[in-house]
């Protein structure tokens, strides 16, 4: 479990850097708000969907409610792309999803030392 935990994280990690990337090289065809706004879609709503059973309640719930809320504001600046808003309209919600997925590592960490409880402290 230790090692699916760590996957997760890495998924979410290398989610969120190439849809910052993507923000960066947009062309005509601008970015899928629909995909980018569904947290059931990437590797870790997948990996959270097929693991929640089988996890602490409290900090299912809490990584399922910041997951949500991070493809909803990943959605959101999508659409704003496509839409041609302006990027220094859009920063606070990027800002935003920086400090989102801050927490979404942060509540999988402590899913990792629940689990592995003798581990945690461990670099």
């Amino acid at each position: 479990m230790r090692t699916e935990i760590d996957s997760a994280i890495e998924s979410h990690k290398a989610w969120v850097r190439v849809f910052k990337m993507s923000l960066e090289q947009i062309g005509a065809a601008g970015i899928d708000a629909v995909a980018a706004g569904d947290y059931r879609k990437c590797a870790l709503g997948q990996w959270l969907s097929k693991n929640k059973a089988s996890l602490d309640p409290v900090l299912v719930d809490q990584l399922n409610a910041q997951h949500i809320a991070f493809h909803l504001a990943a959605g959101s600046i999508s659409r704003q792309i496509n839409e041609k808003v302006p990027r220094a309209m859009i920063a606070l919600s990027i800002d935003r999803i920086d400090r989102l997925s801050g927490l979404i590592v942060d509540i999988l960490e402590g899913l990792k030392s629940k689990v592995f409880p003798a581990e945690s402290g461990r670099a």
